[in-house]
């Protein structure tokens, strides 16, 4: 489905909960899932890398612009939430980039809603519980309150937390936290459900062409967990971004960018039966690093 040119923000009300929403573009539409505690502004790098589409994010409950829930929402919540949203602004089909915990949140879209998820994009991310740890000191930071995100201790640290790029210079960390703090409650109700889901058992049951990107570099969510994913979902293709870390999407977004539109493309292409699936055999395709 292809939607007229727009650009908007808007508050769309789903039952009592309202989400603060975005449209960007025109052309085929995007869903973007952002990560733990995130705000829509951080797919900004992202949307522009992406031309001829049309990107549709939003903030979860209790993040940017959206007031949290009253009760915790577990993942499935939230991907009925999403669902809803998606019917909302009507769109029948679209695809999905789920980032971080958004791609948690996405997995659970595709398989539970599979007619709202045409393909998936699964990007820095895992299965939830039963997936490989990242190092324990920066999945620590991430359960400190949200109030110092922006603390010079934290942005001193973001080497160690995100890796990739800001091992070069820890201070770009400041440019891609959420511009708006997340809510206390918000915060700690994602906290409860990344900590209670796991999506393995459903992961056989996603049949949609899936493109799995993972950075060699990331301290929150190691390279194996993408590999898992691989495997598991039964037509996924592996990226591996050299020198990449979590925050992949945001410092490397026109890499990133570019092959999410060559799987788009591809993947396409494939179900008109012009060629076959970009990477059938689901092996890793290894992106060599930027030029410095």
């Amino acid at each position: 489905m292809t939607q007229a040119s727009e650009s908007y923000v808007d508050e769309i009300g789903i039952g009592s909960q309202r989400l603060r929403v975005t449209v960007q573009g025109s052309g085929p539409p995007i869903l973007l899932i952002m990560g733990f505690a995130g705000s829509l502004e951080l797919w900004s790098p992202l949307r522009r890398a992406l031309p001829g589409y049309q990107t549709i994010a939003y903030d979860a409950p209790g993040t940017g612009g959206s007031k949290p829930s009253p009760w915790p929402l577990s993942i499935g919540g939230l991907a009925r939430l999403t669902d809803r949203l998606c019917a909302a602004l009507g769109f029948p089909t679209l695809d999905v980039v789920g980032f971080s915990f958004g791609g948690i949140v996405a997995q659970h879209l595709a398989t539970a809603y599979s007619e709202r998820v045409g393909r998936l994009v699964l990007a820095s991310t895992s299965t939830g519980v039963g997936s490989v740890p990242g190092f324990a000191a920066a999945l620590r930071m991430l359960t400190v309150p949200p109030s110092t995100y922006r603390s010079r201790h934290f942005l001193k640290t973001a080497a160690n937390i995100f890796g990739g790029g800001f091992r070069d210079d820890p201070t770009t960390a400041s440019h891609h936290l959420p511009s708006r703090e997340p809510h206390v409650r918000g915060w700690l109700h994602q906290l409860i459900a990344v900590n209670t889901y796991s999506s393995l058992p459903r992961l056989p049951f996603l049949d949609q062409p899936t493109l799995v990107l993972a950075g060699d570099d990331d301290p929150l969510v190691p390279l194996i967990n993408a590999k898992i994913l691989t495997r598991l979902i039964p037509n996924a293709e592996l990226e591996v971004i050299r020198g990449g870390g979590h925050m992949m999407l945001l410092e490397r977004s026109e890499e990133v960018g570019e092959r999410i539109r060559s799987f788009l493309e591809a993947s396409a292409h494939a179900d008109a039966g012009d060629q076959p699936p970009a990477n059938p055999t689901g092996h890793e395709t290894p992106v060599p690093p930027s030029p410095q």
